[in-house]
């Protein structure tokens, strides 16, 4: 039976640290999508989506809006959501036409779900959908779009064609310009096959982001703790880094699995498999600690719960088309990079102990600590 020490050493609060959530939220932070359907008869209708959440200061942290709750909403309520949306979108972007400039429009809003779709299932997100329907300006011969500088949402830029999505599109950081859609030349526009298509780099920068932000989240406060105890069963750098390559292996197949639909886990089911997870790693580092293929096997398994959770947050982008891949790609890189920090910190911290101390005063008690910890997360 191992002996526990009176006193936890101040190195286990450095690793407790580590896993304090930056509270960066539990959900996705929305965008603004905004497209423009041109037609043959020099007419131009404009589609915003808005999310409940985005009028929030925290949207982030605040759950979505589900139809079965917005079924209770008062008429008060509901004109007060219109009316928040008409005022948020002035500042969020800008419509710009060649020569003529700025355009000032007048959005129409209803209640929808995603795509302008009608809201029906009880859990369907709720959204604001503001429509405006104009006249090209006169002489005008290019369209686009800047971003405005009100927060960090990224602001999304498409164009149809006769109601095609064009194959190009612009993802917009605050400030930022659109390229600028050719408006002499909308016969000719390649017309996406399927979907709008996205341009590789801004989409993997935009799911790296999201990514980082997953880890250093409340909800990633499991899979920061899960990760600081795969570094505490030994110190040799070998059997951590098959440990973190197995890990986020297991990760990276979950979330391509779920990026093809072929995930369906109840969030009980994964939230008792994460409580569990974090159990057994912390017995194993306490009473087995050596470095064996049956924890390979473990580390492996419980990474595929966690890519499980980390799919269905992935799901809540709703990844279309070819922007799956390229959002997956960003998605997985941005996990990675914060796993590797989180692995490379836990090092420098550690390296320099003696094993007879590491395992005494460190591994063992850290591991109580991160075990406790990680119930009381899975619990609030």
């Amino acid at each position: 039976m191992p002996k526990f020490p009176r006193r936890v050493n101040p190195l286990i609060l450095c690793l407790l640290l580590m896993f304090v959530p930056i509270f960066a939220g539990a959900h996705p932070v929305p965008a603004i999508p905004i497209r423009a359907y041109f037609q043959e008869d020099d007419s131009v209708t404009f589609r915003v989506e808005i999310e409940t959440r985005a009028f929030e200061e925290n949207p982030d942290q605040v759950q979505y809006v589900y139809f079965k709750d917005f079924l209770n909403f008062s008429e008060r309520q509901r004109h007060e959501l219109k009316s928040k949306a008409r005022d948020y979108v002035r500042d969020r972007f800008d419509l710009i036409f060649e020569p003529g400039g700025e355009i000032e429009p007048d959005f129409k809003f209803e209640f929808t779900t995603w795509n302008n779709e009608p809201l029906r299932g009880a859990y369907d997100y709720v959204m604001l959908t503001g429509t405006w329907t104009t006249e090209v300006p006169e002489g005008s011969t290019g369209y686009k779009v800047k971003a405005g500088d009100k927060d960090q949402f990224v602001v999304e830029s498409y164009q149809f064609w006769r109601d095609q999505p064009l194959e190009r599109w612009a993802a917009l950081w605050p400030n930022e310009m659109s390229f600028v859609r050719d408006l002499a030349k909308l016969r000719e526009a390649e017309v996406a096959t399927e979907v709008e298509t996205h341009d590789f780099g801004p989409v993997v920068v935009s799911y790296l982001r999201a990514g980082l932000v997953s880890v250093f989240s409340w909800p990633g406060a499991e899979l920061i703790i899960f990760a600081l105890l795969l570094m505490l069963l030994v110190q040799e750098w070998k059997p951590r880094a098959i440990q973190a390559v197995a890990f986020l292996g297991a990760i990276a197949l979950m979330l391509s699995l779920g990026s093809l639909g072929m995930l369906r886990f109840p969030v009980s089911l994964l939230a008792f498999l994460m409580g569990a997870g974090v159990l057994v790693i912390a017995l194993d580092n306490i009473f087995r600690p050596g470095f064996t293929s049956w924890r390979i096997l473990l580390v492996t398994l419980f990474g595929l719960v966690h890519g499980a959770v980390l799919a269905r947050l992935l799901g809540d982008f709703r990844l279309v088309g070819d922007e799956a891949a390229t959002g997956l790609i960003g998605f997985v890189g941005g996990i990675a990079a914060g796993l590797l920090a989180i692995f490379l910190v836990s090092w420098a911290i550690t390296f320099w102990v003696r094993k007879p101390v590491f395992r005494r005063m460190i591994a063992v008690p850290g591991s109580i600590v991160l075990a406790v910890a990680g119930v009381v997360f899975l619990v609030v």
